[in-house]
C-alpha cells in the first residue's frame, strides 16, 4: 500500500510540475509574476493533495492509528509550506521503502523550489528597480519624465518607444491603488520623492548640463498639484538667469507639457506665458474636439445637391443643425471648436453671406452661460450685441468701428433631461422640416461610453422611423469597447478615443496640425525675405530661417496666434469639401491624387493669378492685387475670413475701434488694433470691412493725402485670406497628404 500511495503521489507531483512550467511559459509578464506569487496567497493548498497522503501513510506505518495519523499528517503538511522539514516519526518508513523515500524528498524539494521562486520574484523586483533607476540616470537617450501615477500616464509611458522614461509621484506608492507590485509587473519605472522646488530645480539643472532632450509631462489628475509643479519649473527656469539668447535655446532641451481642467485655463495660459517657451498647456477636451472636427468636418457629409461646388455656397432651402446632447466640458469644447471651423456661406441677392449653423444644446442642468463661455464665445455678444445696433444707425463716417460681423452661430438651449417626455419631441421638430431638407449633425457626450452608444442607437432608430435622411451622429467613446458592434453605415461615428488621441506621446509633442502650421509659418517667413530681397536664397539661408522660425514659434509667437495657425490648417479639409475635393494621408489608397494643375483648374477657374518668377524654397509666390476677381477663389477667401472671425470670437477676442487701429502703439510700434492683453483685434470685421481697415493703416504714411497703391499694398491683410487655399496643394503634399476627389 505504501508503494502504491507513493507512486500515486509522485505521479501527481510530476503532473503538477509540468502544469506549473507550462502555465509559466505561456503567461505574459504580469500573469507570470502573479502565478509565481500565488502560493503565498493560499494557493499552496494544492500541495496538500499529495503531502497529506504521504505523511499519513508514513505515520500510519509507525503507529497503526488511522485518526491520529491523519491529524499528524495535516499538521506536518501545514508546517511543510513554511519549510518545516521534520522526518522524526516517519524515518523508519523512509529507510524501509525506497519509493516512499523518493516521494517524500520530492515533496520537500517542491516546497523548497516554490519558496525559492517566491523569494527570487520579490528580490528581482527590488534588483530590477535599482538597476533601472541607475540605467535611467546614466542613459544618453532623450528622457521622458511623467508626474502622476495614473492610467493616463501609463498609456503615455507605453506609447513612447524611444526615450528613457520614469514616472514620478510624490504620493507614496503604497497609498496608491497603482502600487509597487502593479508597476513592477507592468515594467513601469517609478520614484516617489517629494516634488519640492529644490527637487524640480535639480531636474532643470540636470537637463541643461546634458546634451540629451527631456520631455516632462505633468498630469497628476489634480490641478492644484499640476499648477504647483508648473510654477516650480517656471521659477527654476527663471532662476537660471540666462541671457536672452540662451533662454531661446532652452526649449530645444526642455519641453514641458501640462494637462489641466479648462476651468483653470487662464491660470495655465499665464504659466505658459512665463515659461520661456518651454511649457505648453494641454486641454484634453480641445484635443478631442479637434480630432473629431479633423475626421468629421460637417462639410464632409454635404452632397452636390446641398452645396454648389462651383461657388462653395450652400444651396437655398437647406438648414444646418447641430444637436449637442449633453453640454458638459466635452460638448462645450466641441461647440467652440466647431464654431471656429464649421462655417458656411450662401448666396443672397447675388452676394456671398454667412450661412450660420443652428446649434441646439441639450442638457438637464447646464446653461448656455458659464464662466468659460462668458470669457470666450459669449463675450462678443455680451459686449457688442447692442453696439452692432447702434453702429448700424449711425452715418458711416461717424461709426466707431469697422463693419461688425454677425455672431458666428445661432444657439438655442434646451434645458431637458434625456428621460423627459419632450426630449424626442423637441429633436423631431428640429430635424424634420416639410421637405426633409435639413442637414443634421448630432454629437452625443452626456454620460459613460455605453450610455452614449446606447443613445446613439436610439436616435438612429428614431431618425429612420421619422424618415430623416440627412443626419450624422458623432458619439463620444473614451475607450475601445469590443463588445459593442456599431455600424458606420448607420450614419454613426465614434470619436474621442483618449489613448489614441490624447494620451499618446507623439500627439502630445507635435500633432500633424501643429507640424503643418509650423511649416506654413516658416515658409511664409522665407517668402517674406525672398520678396523683400527680390532674389533666390541660398540653402544655408533657408535653413537658418527655418531654424529661427521654429524658435519663434515657441519664444515669440503668442499662444493665440499659434492656435490660430493650427485652426487655419484644420479648416483645409472643410474648404476642399466645399469645392468637391477632399484630402487624406498619401499612404491611404483612396482615390486618384489631384495634381497641382488640376487643383488650380478647379480652384482658380476664370481667375487671373500673377505668379512671381521667384519661389520660397519650392513654394509658389503669388503677387496679390488690391482688387480680386469674382469666383470660387474669392468666395473661399470670404469663407476663410468668416472662419477666422469665428475663431477669434470663440477665444473671446472682440473688434478694436477705428481709433486703436489708427493710433494705438505698444512699445513704440503701431498695433493696428491688435492687443492680445486687452483681447482686441482690428481685423475682426466683415470681408468688406478689411478694405476700410487697409485705408486706415495706409493713411498713416500718406500725410493726409489719399494713400498710394504702394501704401495700400503694404497695409493689405486681405491677401492672408487667400493664401491658405492658394497654397493648399503645396502645403498638404509638403506635409504628407494628398488631395483627392470627394466621394
Amino acid at each position: 500500500m505504501i508503494d502504491i500511495i507513493s507512486l500515486a503521489c509522485i505521479a501527481i507531483m510530476v503532473f503538477s510540475a509540468l502544469t506549473f512550467f507550462y502555465n509559466l511559459i505561456r503567461k505574459n509578464r504580469v500573469d507570470r509574476i502573479e502565478y509565481i506569487r500565488s502560493f503565498k496567497k493560499g494557493k499552496g493548498v494544492f500541495m496538500y493533495i499529495y503531502a497529506i497522503p504521504l505523511f499519513w501513510v508514513g505515520y500510519y506505518d509507525a503507529n497503526k492509528d488511522i485518526i491520529d495519523s491523519l491529524f499528524s499528517a495535516i499538521k506536518r503538511s501545514v508546517d511543510l509550506i513554511i519549510l518545516g522539514y521534520d522526518t522524526t516519526h516517519i524515518k523508519d518508513t523512509i529507510d524501509a521503502y525506497p519509493i516512499y523515500r523518493v516521494a517524500i524528498y520530492t515533496c520537500f524539494s517542491f516546497a523548497a523550489i516554490n519558496s525559492i521562486l517566491l523569494i527570487i520574484s520579490f528580490a528581482h523586483q527590488y534588483i530590477w528597480h535599482y538597476f533601472q533607476i541607475r540605467k535611467f540616470e546614466r542613459s544618453n537617450k532623450d528622457k521622458l519624465i511623467l508626474f502622476g501615477n495614473n492610467p493616463q500616464n501609463h498609456a503615455i509611458y507605453f506609447s513612447d518607444k524611444e526615450r528613457a522614461k520614469i514616472i514620478i509621484d510624490e504620493v507614496a506608492i503604497s497609498d496608491s491603488k497603482y502600487n509597487d507590485d502593479i508597476l513592477y509587473k507592468k515594467k513601469i519605472l517609478h520614484r516617489n520623492p517629494k516634488t519640492t522646488e529644490d527637487y524640480i530645480g535639480k531636474i532643470v539643472k540636470d537637463v541643461l548640463s546634458k546634451d540629451n532632450k527631456f520631455i516632462i509631462i505633468i498630469n497628476t489628475n489634480n490641478d492644484s498639484a499640476n499648477i504647483k509643479i508648473c510654477n516650480y519649473f517656471v521659477r527654476a527656469i527663471s532662476d537660471l538667469n540666462l541671457s536672452k539668447a540662451k533662454y531661446a535655446e532652452c526649449f530645444k532641451q526642455l519641453r514641458i507639457f501640462t494637462f489641466g481642467d479648462p476651468k483653470f485655463e487662464t491660470i495655465y495660459e499665464n504659466i505658459v506665458d512665463n515659461g520661456h517657451g518651454c511649457i505648453s498647456y494641454i486641454n484634453k477636451y480641445r484635443k478631442s474636439a479637434i480630432e473629431a472636427i479633423e475626421k468629421h468636418p460637417f462639410s464632409l457629409y454635404l452632397t452636390s445637391e446641398q452645396v454648389n461646388y462651383e461657388t462653395a455656397c450652400i444651396n437655398e432651402g437647406y438648414e444646418i443643425n447641430a444637436l449637442l446632447i449633453g453640454f458638459g466640458k466635452t460638448n462645450q469644447q466641441f461647440f467652440l471648436t466647431s464654431v471656429a471651423n464649421n462655417q458656411f456661406i450662401t448666396m443672397k441677392d447675388s452676394r456671398v453671406v454667412p450661412k450660420l449653423v443652428n446649434y441646439h444644446l441639450f442638457d438637464h442642468e447646464a446653461m448656455l452661460s458659464s464662466k468659460k463661455l462668458n470669457h470666450s464665445y459669449n463675450r462678443y455678444n455680451n459686449e457688442f450685441g447692442k453696439i452692432i445696433i447702434y453702429e448700424q444707425n449711425k452715418d458711416e463716417q461717424n461709426r466707431e468701428y469697422l463693419p461688425l460681423p454677425k455672431q458666428p452661430a445661432n444657439t438655442l438651449f434646451h434645458k431637458l433631461d434625456i428621460n423627459a417626455e419632450e426630449f424626442y419631441t423637441d429633436i423631431r421638430q428640429i430635424v424634420c422640416n416639410k421637405d426633409f431638407t435639413n442637414i443634421n449633425y448630432v454629437v452625443i457626450a452626456f454620460g459613460s461610453d455605453l450610455e452614449n452608444i446606447d443613445m446613439a442607437q436610439k436616435l438612429s432608430s428614431k431618425f429612420k422611423e421619422w424618415e430623416v435622411k440627412n443626419f450624422n451622429i458623432l458619439i463620444k467613446v473614451r475607450n475601445a469597447h469590443n463588445e459593442v458592434l456599431f455600424a458606420e453605415d448607420d450614419h454613426c461615428h465614434i470619436i474621442g478615443n483618449e489613448d489614441q488621441t490624447i494620451y499618446n506621446i507623439d500627439n502630445i509633442i507635435s500633432d500633424s496640425l501643429t507640424q503643418m502650421a509650423q511649416s506654413r509659418n516658416a515658409y511664409y517667413e522665407i517668402e517674406r525675405v525672398v520678396t523683400q530681397r527680390k532674389q533666390k536664397l541660398k540653402q544655408t539661408e533657408i535653413d537658418k530661417i527655418k531654424l529661427q522660425s521654429h524658435k519663434d514659434w515657441y519664444m515669440r509667437i503668442p499662444q493665440l496666434d499659434r492656435e490660430s495657425s493650427a485652426y487655419c490648417c484644420l479648416s483645409l479639409r472643410s474648404k476642399l469639401n466645399l469645392m468637391g475635393l477632399d484630402c487624406c494621408p498619401k499612404t491611404e489608397k483612396v482615390g486618384k491624387e489631384v495634381s497641382d494643375k488640376e487643383y488650380f483648374e478647379i480652384y482658380a477657374k476664370n481667375t487671373h493669378l500673377v505668379v512671381s518668377d521667384l519661389n520660397a524654397d519650392g513654394k509658389l509666390i503669388i503677387n496679390y492685387p488690391l482688387e480680386f476677381d469674382e469666383g470660387l477663389r474669392k468666395n473661399l477667401a470670404i469663407h476663410e475670413h468668416l472662419r477666422w472671425n469665428a475663431f477669434m470670437i470663440s477665444k473671446g477676442m472682440v473688434p478694436a475701434p477705428k481709433s486703436a487701429i489708427a493710433y494705438e502703439k505698444i512699445d513704440g510700434e503701431y498695433t493696428n488694433g491688435k492687443n492680445i492683453k486687452l483681447r482686441r483685434h482690428g481685423c475682426i470685421t466683415t470681408y468688406d470691412g478689411l478694405f476700410e481697415y487697409r485705408k486706415i493703416v495706409a493713411a498713416r504714411g500718406s500725410e493726409g493725402k489719399k494713400p498710394a497703391p504702394k501704401e495700400l499694398q503694404r497695409a493689405d491683410v486681405i491677401k492672408y485670406d487667400y493664401q491658405l487655399m492658394d497654397d493648399a496643394h503645396w502645403l498638404l503634399t509638403h506635409n504628407g497628404y494628398k488631395i483627392v476627389k470627394k466621394k
